[in-house]
């Protein structure tokens, strides 16, 4: 069996490592980028309900700043427009509402990563590493027992990526339960496999759960606690540095690009997606909308640039990145289950963003080589595709969800070592 895991090594990785030894530069405070900053933060706190930030912005200076700030140097060498990327600034405001974009300040280019956004990656990145350690025991337990689910190739941080549709253990059905009933719940699922089984079933369960709990906190920009350190095949660390160059990186690509520029009609690259995308929706729709200049169009050019700045064997694990952190986003804007209706959807609304699945098959339709382009990649897409699908679309109140979330997290905590009861469940088979 192959499982597949660009994150767990490799050269990007080895650049990460070896940048941890550099002293972090930060730049002199900004004052002029972060008044401008300021009139951007007050409409999108407005817009939202949040509370309007001080008049004197901070910066935030967390620990992943710090990293950010030796590593995207050293990786920004790497690439053909070091000496244009390396000066834009990176600014990262201490204000709650999340949010990354890119402007300019009496002429000069700036990107800006709010604390927010900062919040968002963190949640993910810690997310995906114990989900992906979860997945990790669960796949031994299957290769172990010879389970005949089990196919030949395996994308192991995406066998917890899914809808929302397990009857009776949907997220608003859990948050309706206290404590012991969620653990109740789950554990009926559990008891559908096999006693050896229990063990892979239940991290399985659990890893999916917490996934659905990251795809609607990321949905309503609120907060969540903080999943635990744990020893994974993923540093949680190191991807959300992926996760964070990815994001600034695609703001600067607004700038490279010209999508600032009054009357731009797309890069050549656009101009051919383009028509790329009308030809595939032709057959089912009577008219298409010119996509050309207009967001729809914009965001997944700047994606690719992004990521296609980089040769290989550097591009891969930042593809990997951006694609967990698009498909954390899924259910952040409307989308169909299926690319056709997606399309029509972003015919119907070509200034909006396109659906962050459809983002997620574009990048990988691209920029995939080797096994992406196969199984792994196929499961990669679909699985973006599915998450973005719920089984009941009640209201849930977010401490509600932030109280679920934490009951999840406590059950799952226990999973991470190689032996454990499932759920704590009378007289099951502890995994080996």
């Amino acid at each position: 069996m192959y499982v597949h895991n660009p994150l767990g090594g490799g050269a990007l990785f080895d650049l990460h490592t070896a940048s941890l030894d550099r002293e972090a530069i930060a730049p002199v405070r900004d004052e002029a980028a972060l008044r401008r900053y300021r009139t951007h933060a007050v409409r999108l706190t407005k817009v939202r309900g949040l509370r309007v930030p001080p008049a004197l912005l901070g910066e935030d200076d967390r620990d992943l700043v710090a990293r950010f700030r030796r590593f995207y140097p050293a990786l920004v060498e790497r690439t053909a427009l070091r000496h244009w990327i390396g000066r834009v600034p990176v600014v990262f405001p201490a204000a709650g509402v999340s949010d990354a974009r890119a402007d300019s300040v009496d002429g000069r280019p700036v990107t800006y990563v709010s604390s927010g956004k900062l919040d968002a990656i963190e949640l993910v990145a810690r997310t995906v590493a114990l989900c992906t350690r979860l997945n990790e025991l669960a796949v031994d337990d299957f290769i172990r027992l010879d389970e005949p689910s089990t196919t030949d190739e395996i994308a192991l941080s995406w066998l917890n990526v899914t809808g929302d549709v397990f009857p009776g253990a949907t997220v608003p059905e859990l948050s309706r339960l206290d404590g012991p009933g969620v653990r109740e719940t789950l554990l009926g699922w559990v008891r559908t496999a096999s006693p050896d089984l229990r063990p892979a079933y239940a991290r399985m369960v659990l890893s999916r759960c917490l996934t659905q709990l990251t795809l609607n906190t990321i949905r309503r920009g609120g907060e969540a606690p903080d999943p635990p350190a744990t020893t994974s095949p993923i540093d949680a660390g190191y991807l959300a540095v992926l996760m964070l160059t990815f994001v600034v990186l695609h703001e600067i690509a607004h700038l490279v690009l010209g999508h600032n520029e009054i009357g731009f009609r797309g890069s050549p690259d656009e101009i051919a997606q383009a028509e790329t995308l009308r030809t595939a929706v032709e057959p089912v729709a009577e008219e298409f909308a010119d996509l050309l200049g207009r967001g729809a169009s914009f965001e997944p050019a700047a994606d690719h640039f992004a990521v296609a700045l980089f040769d290989e064997p550097l591009r891969e694990p930042l593809l990997e990145a951006a694609s967990l952190w698009c498909t954390a986003h899924v259910r952040a804007h409307a989308a169909g289950r299926e690319q056709v209706a997606d399309l029509l959807r972003l015919s119907e609304l070509p200034d909006g963003h396109p659906s962050f699945a459809l983002r997620v098959r574009y990048l990988n339709g691209r920029l995939a080589t080797g096994v992406r382009t196969g199984e792994i990649g196929w499961a990669i897409v679909s699985a973006a595709e599915a998450a973005a699908t719920e089984l009941e679309l009640a209201d849930v109140r977010p401490d509600q969800e932030a109280e679920l979330f934490r009951t999840v997290l406590e059950l799952a905590t226990p999973a991470l070592a190689p032996r454990w009861t499932p759920l704590g469940e009378d007289g099951a088979s502890a995994a080996s």
